[in-house]
């Protein structure tokens, strides 16, 4: 019995709701002024009827499942043909510039304060745009999406000057080349095949910006600074954007290492620090284009020459400036050692050459084997990072050839034995030749003996006119060869 009652009260309910007419949802545009979705509808009868329910597909509300049909609005209204929907029901409002809104619409009578409905029109969704900007091909891909019946559509760009009409299609996507770099925002209006209150609707506003990538907030090699013989140390700054191009580290020309995030301190690279490199941060689109660059940063190289002429010796220093950090660079400061250690500083100069005198280390006969020499540069008033920064050169050594003590007369029958004979001091030799000449080119005396001098006698025995003669010096010390011409005036 129970069961009959059932299947009558359902079939009522059928007959019912078989009377109340189903609305004819046919558009649904988006009011842009309020970014809100307006629904449009017929109905064919409205004698029956006391209003409709809107419902929606349900997006991050309260209380509902996504997805789900649920109502937002009920319109007591039965002439109503238009609805615009700012409600915030479930905590939530339609986003049409986000997404495609569903709708459908349910008429409904009220008798003896039972409500009785009619059945769910069509769904129809909202014409949604996007715009999507592909900067490796400098253009601007409209697309669109809605199920409602479309004849065609007419895409416009939004300017100050109004809509400007930019194409009648009946495709769904469109493609835009942008003249100059900047915001561009579009509109698609739709014109309805089916009867409805409106003959056109339109979707959501799309913006997109065109132009060049985000250029990186910094990029800055601040110093480079020698670890040893085979390494450098490299003080960077790198600040990306959001869009983290990639930046590449390039030294000579070639690309040494890559950062795809920020980066601020020191970067050890393998090159050697007595060699002149040349180093750059490049910032790289997605497309592989180059789209900014650091200073051009080098390391300072130390190179110098050892000179002696009779008693006076020195040593010529040069290097290259440090002329490429944002602050100021003050005096470079050169740096001695006779020990690779206990260093002492010379000078401030101002200039990249200088030149240190070794009479000093001469006159007391304590010239070590090798010098040593560094130059310290230091920035101060940086404008990029604040920050001060000390850099140095590769350590240069120098290693001088043995002492000269050569004279410049004798007198072969001077009463001070150090007078009458030829005699060059030398100092850590391993080999020793020496050959004296006349002016025409005749051997006076040859010797492999330091310790041998010349007394002024040529070949025969005899002692030569007096005149002016000259010799020529080979000598090796610490595995280097070395080779010195000089004159000798004989007196009596």
């Amino acid at each position: 019995m129970r069961v009959r009652i059932t299947i009558s009260l359902l079939f009522l309910i059928i007959k019912l709701s078989a009377q109340v007419p189903v609305p004819g949802l046919c558009a649904v545009s988006v009011d842009t002024v309020y970014n809100r979705p307006v629904l449009y509808w017929t109905m064919s009868d409205t004698s029956g009827i006391d209003g409709f329910i809107i419902k929606r597909i349900i997006w991050n509300g309260t209380g509902v499942l996504d997805g789900t049909l649920n109502n937002v609005a009920v319109i007591p209204d039965p002439t109503a043909r238009s609805f615009l929907d700012t409600t915030a029901t479930y905590n939530t409002h339609a986003s049409p510039g986000q997404r495609s809104e569903q709708y459908v619409v349910v008429a409904y009578r009220d008798t003896a304060g039972n409500q009785i409905y009619s059945g769910f029109s069509q769904m129809l969704s909202s014409v949604y745009l996007r715009a999507e900007y592909d900067s490796c091909s400098t253009k601007i891909k409209l697309l669109w999406t809605t199920n409602q019946q479309i004849d065609r559509y007419i895409v416009y760009q939004i300017t100050p000057q109004g809509p400007r009409r930019l194409i009648t299609t009946a495709d769904t996507q469109f493609v835009y080349n942008p003249l100059l770099p900047g915001y561009y925002r579009f509109i698609v209006k739709a014109v309805l095949s089916n009867t409805c209150p409106v003959d056109t609707i339109q979707s959501n506003i799309a913006w997109a910006q065109t132009g060049l990538f985000e250029r990186p907030n910094l990029l800055y090699i601040q110093g480079v600074n020698p670890l040893g013989e085979d390494s450098l140390s490299l003080r960077l700054y790198i600040d990306l954007p959001p869009d983290k191009p990639n930046v590449g580290l390039w030294m000579d020309g070639n690309l040494i290492g890559n950062f795809s995030s920020d980066f601020e301190g020191d970067y050890v690279v393998n090159a050697k620090s007595t060699a002149y490199h040349s180093f750059i941060l490049k910032a790289q689109s997605v497309c592989g284009d180059f789209i900014d660059s650091s200073n051009t940063a080098h390391n300072i190289v130390l190179s110098g020459q050892y000179i002696q002429d009779g008693q006076r010796a020195q040593v010529n220093l040069n290097w290259n400036k440090y002329d490429y950090c944002a602050g100021v660079v003050g005096t470079y400061d050169i740096y001695f050692s006779t020990d690779g250690q206990n260093y002492l500083m010379l000078t401030a100069n101002n200039d990249t050459i200088y030149s240190h005198l070794l009479n000093s280390l001469i006159s007391t006969e304590t010239l070590p084997s090798t010098l040593y020499y560094y130059i310290m540069a230091s920035e101060y008033n940086d404008t990029l990072v604040n920050q001060t920064l000390d850099v140095k050169s590769n350590i240069l050594e120098i290693t001088p050839p043995p002492l000269l003590f050569v004279p410049n007369a004798i007198n072969p029958l001077s009463a001070e034995e150090q007078d009458r004979v030829f005699r060059i001091n030398l100092d850590f030799i391993d080999s020793y030749e020496i050959t004296v000449f006349d002016r025409y080119g005749r051997v006076m005396f040859h010797s492999i003996n330091p310790a041998i001098g010349w007394d002024g006698r040529g070949k025969d025995g005899k002692l030569v006119p007096v005149d002016t003669y000259f010799y020529l010096l080979k000598y090796e010390s610490h595995g280097r060869k070395y080779k010195f011409r000089g004159s000798i005036s004989v007196i009596y």
